[in-house]
């Protein structure tokens, strides 16, 4: 459908929708588009398409798509002079803050796109394991930027970093470790650099996270996006540290979201990683696993026994450490509480129990040798007896490493639920 926007309107088109320019010129957050450009919106997502001069646009739009013309632009003037302010000295790293659904994304594609026009190059890492869209879900991930951008899901990721779990909490040192590993990646390169947050902020571990990723990158400037003073907090007392703070205000063109909207985002990236996937069989002593008690190199017979005749069911392996004794039981229904206080005490430490079908599903990290990512997998099931993990996945290397997540999907690859076998 042929749309004719007049210079200076702007159409904020919500996807999924196709656009192409078929007349006259627009800017797409700093990306300028002539006839014959085309750019898709994706399903979750919106771009304001701002007329530079009278322009003629052809839309296909999707299910649930829309549109909605405005009168001037979306990007806010704060946006501008700080974008303008930041590439005039060449600030880096610049670090981006910002609760949910504020436009952080955004921020960073005006400016990578702004670097770019003055003949810059940006590395730009994002650091949100739960809504980011350069790597894989659940993880930290790194990409050049060397062409204009509209959606980060575009990028190819140089780096990429699982770490299994779509949220920081509890997690904030495998997070911080891996934004600081890639930092010092990024800095060998030379060009602007971008990172990206979370928009975990609220609370004293929100704040005190923060904090400390501050205090690993050292950042020469920090944006803080923010609507009602949320961040603060965070910007008070990283400016008491010397910190240069840039205060803007949300994009005109940000949308809340709601849960199923960002899962399905998720699920996008989850399938975007796992096309192509074949089911593959990985022997247990040949790989080491992470983050997890499900697959053990090595079972002790001693305790199975004794173990199978209390809770009156198969025993396939446990684990017997500093932090108690974790048992894995074969089945999916649930092992009753009265039992495993029962283990509690004959063992006389900790006791936990999870069933077999804990594992089926979970989403995988695999990894070589050097702990470089190959690629995303999904565990079908654990062979005990032939002791392999059995695992649906594109990638063609095998992997010297599978780190386990806390995300189980389905066959369509959905998020389903989540694990109680993920070691935080």
């Amino acid at each position: 459908m042929p749309m004719t926007l007049k210079e200076g309107r702007v159409l904020l088109i919500e996807g999924p929708s196709a656009v192409v320019v078929r007349r006259g010129m627009v800017s797409i957050l700093g990306a300028d588009m002539t006839p014959g450009s085309r750019v898709v919106v994706r399903r979750g997502k919106a771009l304001p398409f701002e007329a530079l001069r009278d322009s003629t646009l052809e839309l296909v739009e999707g299910e649930s798509s829309a549109k909605t013309e405005l009168l001037g632009s979306t990007i806010p003037e704060s946006w501008t002079r700080v974008v303008e302010e930041a590439s005039a000295h060449r600030s880096s790293p610049i670090m981006v803050l910002g609760a949910t659904d504020r436009g952080k994304n955004t921020f960073c594609i005006y400016l990578s796109n702004t670097i770019l026009k003055e003949g810059g190059s940006v590395t730009l890492i994002d650091g949100d394991v739960g809504q980011g869209d350069i790597g894989p879900p659940a993880g930290v991930s790194m990409a050049l930027v060397n062409y204009p951008l509209f959606d980060l899901f575009s990028l190819k990721p140089e780096r990429a970093v699982f770490i299994g779990s779509t949220t920081p909490a509890g997690v904030q040192d495998r997070v911080l470790k891996a934004i600081s590993a890639l930092r010092g990646e990024a800095e060998e390169k030379g060009p602007s650099l971008i990172i990206n947050t979370d928009g975990w902020v609220l609370g004293d571990d929100a704040i005190e996270y923060k904090l400390r990723i501050l205090l690993s990158i050292r950042p020469q400037a920090v944006v803080g996006i923010q609507l009602d003073g949320e961040l603060e907090p965070i910007l008070s007392a990283a400016e008491a540290k010397g910190h240069r703070i840039f205060r803007v205000e949300p994009s005109g063109a940000a949308r809340a979201r709601d849960r199923d909207v960002r899962r399905g985002l998720r699920e996008q990236c989850y399938r975007k990683y796992l096309s192509g996937a074949v089911l593959r069989k990985f022997p247990i002593g040949r790989v080491r696993t992470e983050y997890t008690f499900l697959a053990f190199p090595e079972v002790d017979d001693k305790l199975l026994d004794p173990l199978s005749r209390l809770l009156d069911r198969p025993v396939l392996a446990y684990l017997d450490d500093y932090g108690g004794l974790r048992v894995l039981v074969k089945g999916s229904e649930v092992v009753k509480e009265e039992n495993v206080l029962k283990i509690a005490k004959m063992v006389g430490k900790p006791a936990g129990v999870v069933v077999e079908d804990e594992g089926k599903g979970l989403l995988l990290g695999l990894m070589n040798s050097r702990g470089g990512f190959l690629g995303l997998g999904v565990l079908k099931g654990i062979d005990f007896e032939r002791r392999s993990l059995e695992v649906l996945t594109p990638c063609v290397e095998a992997p010297s490493i599978v780190r386990f997540g806390r995300i189980r999907l389905g066959e369509e690859f959905q998020e389903t639920g989540f694990t109680q076998a993920y070691e935080s």
